[in-house]
């Protein structure tokens, strides 16, 4: 299923749209994102979606190439929670996914400036990228646990400058750290690519959104009957509205290909 409005969670980059993502809310008092030694973690919010599905009895994972979410937060209580990407291979073929599981490209400093990263970003190969989401598709295909699943890729900012759509405004209760300048939190940002995958995704939608990060996390409290965390899920619209419960479908063989060897394509990128 491909949702044609489907918006970053606000008009910024990378890290605090994957904090919506993570905990319906976002921390803009941050002053570097790869501390070193013993260096305060930056992220100081104390709530994400691990902590619901946690008190709940329920289990998840955050799959990785070596820079996760999870590590930058001050809290260290999400290091049990994290695996090598690896891992999430293992637990797919073996049915041991946890019932919420997040997986990461590969975006780390070294693969991103060397061209070999597989998270669609300027330097790395697009066929590198599609490589990494056929990879990560069969393997919830041939798990045993795709007929209970939904497979959700997006991506967390659109890293361009205009659309033609214009965002949304949403209700947003983020406390902010100072008078700013700070983006307007209570405004969605530009669309990103959303596709859902899975038994129930069906070829077409009947509902235009708007749907964003909370949207995903609303679906998880919704299956599961866990409180919001903030005004922004609470509010948000429930992506698994897009899915038909009423049959199942088979999954849909990829084609099989080999990305070409990754090269950095310029010296000159804008950053």
């Amino acid at each position: 299923t491909l949702y044609d409005h489907y918006f970053s969670s606000m008009l910024g980059p990378t890290w605090p749209n994957r904090l919506y993502q993570l905990c319906a809310t976002t921390d803009l008092d941050i002053t570097g994102f790869y501390p070193t030694g013993d260096e305060p973690k930056p992220v100081k919010l104390d709530l994400a979606i691990f902590d619901r599905l946690s008190d709940a009895g329920l289990t998840s994972a955050y799959y990785t190439w070596g820079e996760p979410m999870t590590g930058l937060f001050a809290s260290k209580r999400y290091d049990d929670i994290t695996y090598p990407y690896e891992k999430f291979l293992e637990d797919a073929e073996k049915g041991n996914l946890a019932n919420v599981v997040f997986v990461d490209p590969d975006y780390t400093a070294h693969a991103e400036f060397n061209g070999t990263s597989n998270d669609f970003h300027p330097y790395g190969s697009i066929q590198v990228g599609q490589e990494f989401v056929a990879e990560v598709h069969d393997a919830m295909a041939n798990s045993p646990q795709w007929d209970d699943s939904v497979f959700i890729m997006n991506f967390d900012e659109s890293g361009g400058f205009y659309d033609h759509v214009p965002p949304p405004t949403v209700q947003d209760d983020t406390v902010l750290p100072g008078p700013g300048p700070f983006p307007d939190l209570k405004r969605l940002g530009f669309r990103v690519p959303a596709i859902a995958m899975g038994p129930f995704a069906p070829q077409r939608i009947e509902t235009d959104g708007p749907y964003e990060h909370c949207s995903i996390l609303k679906m998880i409290e919704w299956r599961w009957d866990l409180e919001p965390m903030t005004v922004r899920d609470r509010t948000a619209k429930n992506i698994a509205e897009t899915l038909d419960f009423s049959q199942r479908r088979d999954p849909v063989t990829l084609p099989k290909f080999t990305a070409e060897p990754a090269t950095v394509c310029t010296d000159h990128a804008l950053g």
